[in-house]
């Protein structure tokens, strides 16, 4: 809900719905205008080139928006968007096509509704928002359409008897002026960091918030006075690399190849990993050592993996590069501050349709049988045609099959690429993970063979999954030669 400071006892929330900056003030007005009336591509605010003529020309609205927030935005029972949002984005839509259905709806949490405007990835929000000038720098705000009272609450003893009283008392009020800004830091917890006996201090936390900043605290000292009631002080302040404000909470780890401290921070724009350093004084200081665009939320380190989810995926990083080791994006539904967690080395995930995922490790102790060469699959046949399509992704059973058994975890295989129609690659893994590293790349008409150790312990179990990275259809055949379970 945004909110103004106005001269009275509470402040009114207000509800609006963003525009990307992009598009003319004058577009935000027709959009809310031209509500009940036919399109009219020719309406003199609609002009060549702008937003809303791209809107118009694609004839489907792109609408952001949330999923945890009822009654204005959730997931109803068959887990389809709901609420007066969602209700919101069918009217604009009809207003524009006179097709209350022309719109697609993209869930995202909160930290990625500006992000999602700029990089394009959504036309127009409908979603709460305070507003303020920072984000009117980058954004367009139509007028609110809902409004909501928010009283402020002091303790009974508190100096400050009305609102009144705090106005006139001005800056003094910290927490006011956090509030009006909307730039608090309360907004994620401390991050502590192990003891660093060569760094002076060595007690140290790492504490971001709305501001888009990250600053390294000497947790013996906050303030570096020496007491409470101060405010500032600390060790080194930075910019967020990928920049946008942070709800989520910072992960710390200890590498164990060197004992170096890294500390990890997601949000609506990416994520972030900085690595500590000490300098021959013992100064203390976060180096930035990479970032990856991937929004998501509070990341979790499990076996020396970084994880951390996205509407529809689970993301897995080698934590001191930030390169992708694999992803889910079928599994995953919207997400909405839902985290990774492990259990006993089990990762779990929950999502906004009510699902609780877990995904567990390959077991180590696994034994290894021979087999007879045997096809498995061939596109050019029954036993899996027909062809890949062109920048397509299929799954094919592999367990069960060529006495592989159901439960296997693994098998050695024999894939090859027949007369490519483009040149391109082959990813092939197990099912229901996106897989970041290509097996088998090929030319145009150059039938291509590598041998591969193809895991198929994924979703569904005995599985592997293949995609065409190429421009044309695609032939494949596997043969497995034995299995480990």
């Amino acid at each position: 809900m945004s909110s103004e400071e106005i001269p009275a006892q509470a402040t009114p929330g207000r509800r609006s719905f963003l525009l990307a900056g992009a598009a003319a003030v004058g577009g935000a007005g027709l959009l809310l205008a031209g509500c009940g009336s036919t399109p009219n591509p020719s309406a003199g605010a609609v002009t060549a080139g702008g937003k809303l003529q791209e809107v118009i020309n694609r004839k489907k609205l792109l609408v952001g928006t949330g999923t945890g927030n009822p009654p204005w935005h959730f997931q109803d029972d068959t887990g389809k968007l709901a609420g007066f949002d969602v209700e919101m984005g069918h009217m604009v839509a009809n207003a524009l096509f006179a097709d209350p259905t022309a719109v697609e709806y993209v869930q995202e949490a909160s930290d990625a509704r500006i992000p999602n405007l700029l990089t394009n990835k959504v036309d127009v929000i409908f979603q709460f928002m305070t507003v303020n000038a920072p984000r009117a720098q980058q954004v367009e705000f139509t007028i609110p359409y809902y409004r909501e009272g928010v009283a402020l609450l002091v303790p009974a003893s508190s100096k400050y008897k009305d609102y009144a009283a705090m106005k006139a008392a001005g800056n003094a009020v910290t927490i006011s002026a956090l509030q009006n800004a909307d730039a608090d830091i309360g907004s994620t917890a401390p991050a502590i960091l192990p003891p660093v006996l060569v760094s002076v201090p060595p007690h140290l936390a790492v504490q971001s918030g709305k501001d888009a900043q990250v600053r390294l605290l000497n947790r013996d000292n906050l303030s570096g006075q020496g007491g409470p009631s101060h405010t500032g002080g600390e060790l080194q302040l930075l910019n967020l690399p990928q920049g946008g404000e942070v709800l989520t909470q910072p992960a710390v780890w200890v590498n164990p190849a060197d004992q170096s401290v890294w500390v990890f921070i997601a949000n609506g724009s990416g994520i972030s990993g900085f690595k500590l350093a000490v300098g021959p004084t013992g100064t203390p200081s976060l180096v930035s050592k990479w970032t990856n665009a991937a929004g998501g939320s509070s990341p979790v380190l499990a076996n020396g993996i970084l994880y951390y989810s996205g509407s529809g995926v689970l993301h897995a990083l080698d934590p001191t590069t930030g390169n992708t080791l694999w992803s889910d994006t079928t599994n995953v539904g919207g997400i909405h501050w839902e985290s990774p967690i492990v259990v006993q080395g089990h990762l779990y995930l929950t999502d906004e349709a009510a699902h609780l995922i877990a995904w567990i490790p390959v077991p180590e102790n696994t034994s290894y049988s021979t087999l007879p060469p045997c096809r498995v699959l061939d596109t050019r046949g029954p036993s899996g045609g027909p062809s890949l399509a062109p920048n397509a992704t299929r799954v094919f059973a592999v367990g069960g099959k060529c006495g592989v058994p159901a439960d296997a975890v693994s098998v050695a295989a024999n894939v090859t690429v027949v007369s490519p129609g483009a040149g391109g690659a082959l990813q092939a893994g197990p099912a229901g993970i996106g897989l970041s590293v290509s097996l088998l790349p090929f030319n145009a008409g150059r039938t291509r063979a590598n041998g591969a150790l193809l895991l198929i312990a994924g979703s569904p179990a005995g599985s592997v999954q293949m995609t065409n990275l190429s421009a044309a259809p695609l032939d494949v055949v596997l043969d497995v030669s034995g299995y480990f379970k």
